[in-house]
């Protein structure tokens, strides 16, 4: 079995990197192009290759798909930072240029151009002109003689022109003495188009991390390192700002809601409720007059501010009446509110009224929405790390995609019923870690196994970079 790990070639294998490519750079691991600048294609595309190594955890190769999946990791914290994508490209194209002289000299040194010409024997070509070896005597002739009138006439302007002649009073200035402003037409700049130094690499920045490069002008031929060095304000955006344990960031804080108000409170408020719409509970016999009800009853709990034992009673009144309608979407909307304004956790009022929709629902739409639903909420468990919930979420959202006898509905509530009792198992491993930073928020070891199990299981970056940076092992960190 050893051997067959040793032998399978995770890298062509699974991401599609042959074996004259390994080890790949991070672009490469990635599947990006060189140097790739923008942030959300670099998170975006190892995301992806994570999510399709973590299917390959399990079997007999499931060490390569962790390690793989460790490569990656790094590759991406190296990536997102500015600083550490700076230090990285400089040392990528250090290592492409050592692995280029070859290719540079074959290039730099190509054989003579077309002045070249076929050798015979007894001619020396190279040290010859192509130009006609005789030309005819009258030509020399009137060569010379065109000449003798040049310099002749140069003489006699240059003695006219001398000094306190008439000439050289009224002639103009000189070509040197023009104004700043006036060009000369026969000033031709030079062509250098073929400046080898256009091709090289553009040096790397060495400014402060903190402040953004010295602008420079891009050409087409010499591409620059400030079209491809993020700035370094996005650094927040990949590494915010988040509470020394993550979990207290994902759960709701109770000491920003009111408190349940006592049995007596809320016993003397469900009498005044009960007597005031006793008419009307008596005359909503059918769903739709359930719901309309419900909805009333929700509407005067929002606008209760000064009574929380009759806030609480109304806003519970409308989740239980909405879920005798069978109004899944009301009845979670109360939910949420009852939760956001009193210390109740949310998850079971939650699978509540996805159990009381349940019961009366008849139709494939209406399962295929109590599916739906149980799925978003398995979303909201997970980030929670609530997976006792998550995992009653997936049930549900499993059972209703079967009653709705939809395919692509079962199939992906089962890869999500997979996942969460991945989740589960890896949080109940990585849960000690999590203990130990309420005691010991500076303990290293319980960062970095805080900082797998979010960035590596759950895909939770910004939270598990914050631990990665603070663990034991400093190629993550």
């Amino acid at each position: 079995m050893a051997h067959e790990s040793q032998s399978f070639d995770a890298y062509y294998k699974w991401l599609g990197i042959p074996p004259e490519e390994q080890p790949p750079d991070h672009y490469r691991l990635l599947a990006i192009k060189p140097f790739e600048a923008d942030l959300d294609v670099i998170e975006s595309a190892a995301d992806q290759r994570m999510a399709h190594l973590r299917g390959r955890q399990t079997g007999k190769n499931s060490a390569l798909s962790q390690k793989l999946l460790n490569e990656i990791a790094a590759a991406k914290v190296d990536l997102l930072h500015p600083e550490k994508k700076r230090e990285y490209d400089a040392r990528l194209r250090q290592s492409l240029a050592a692995r280029e002289p070859k290719v540079a000299r074959a290039i730099a040194l190509p054989e003579q151009p077309s002045i070249q010409v076929e050798r015979k024997p007894g001619l020396v070509a190279v040290a010859r002109p192509s130009a006609p070896r005789r030309a005819s005597g009258w030509i020399v002739g009137v060569g010379i003689g065109v000449g003798l009138v040049i310099v002749g006439a140069i003489a006699v302007f240059l003695f006219l022109s001398r000094p306190g002649s008439e000439i050289a009073k009224t002639s103009p200035a000189p070509a040197s003495k023009l104004p700043d402003k006036q060009v000369p037409t026969a000033v031709v700049p030079p062509v250098n188009s073929a400046d080898p130094a256009d091709d090289a690499p553009a040096p790397v920045p060495t400014t402060a991390p903190d402040q953004p490069p010295a602008p420079t002008l891009p050409t087409p031929d010499a591409p620059t390192e400030a079209a491809n060095t993020p700035v370094p304000q996005d650094l927040p955006r990949v590494e915010p700002p988040a509470p020394e344990n993550s979990l207290a960031a994902a759960q709701p804080t109770l000491d920003a809601r009111s408190p349940v108000p006592d049995v007596t409170a809320l016993d003397k408020a469900r009498q005044t409720v009960k007597e005031i719409y006793a008419e009307k509970f008596a005359a909503a016999k059918l769903p739709e007059q359930k719901s309309a009800l419900a909805a009333t009853i929700f509407k005067q709990g929002l606008d209760t501010t000064n009574d929380p034992a009759g806030q609480y009673v109304l806003l519970d009144t409308a989740r239980r009446m909405a879920e005798q309608a069978g109004d899944l979407e009301l009845s979670l909307k109360v939910c949420k509110h009852l939760a956001d304004s009193f210390a109740v956790e949310v998850f079971p009022l939650q699978q509540s009224a996805l159990d009381a929709c349940g019961k009366l629902a008849r139709k494939q739409a209406d399962w295929q929405t109590i599916a739906g639903a149980s799925l978003t909420l398995l979303d909201a468990a997970i980030a929670a790390n609530d997976y006792a919930a998550a995992e009653q979420f997936a049930a549900t959202a499993l059972a209703s995609a079967r009653k709705a006898r939809n395919k692509d509905l079962i199939a992906r509530a089962t890869q999500r019923a997979k996942e969460v009792a991945t989740l589960a198992a890896a949080y109940a491993t990585a849960q000690g870690a999590f203990a130990k930073l309420k005691t010991d928020p500076d303990d290293a070891v319980s960062h970095l196994a805080a900082g797998k199990f979010l960035c590596f299981v759950k895909g939770d970056w910004p939270a598990g970079l914050v631990h990665l940076a603070k663990g034991s092992d400093e190629s993550l960190a």
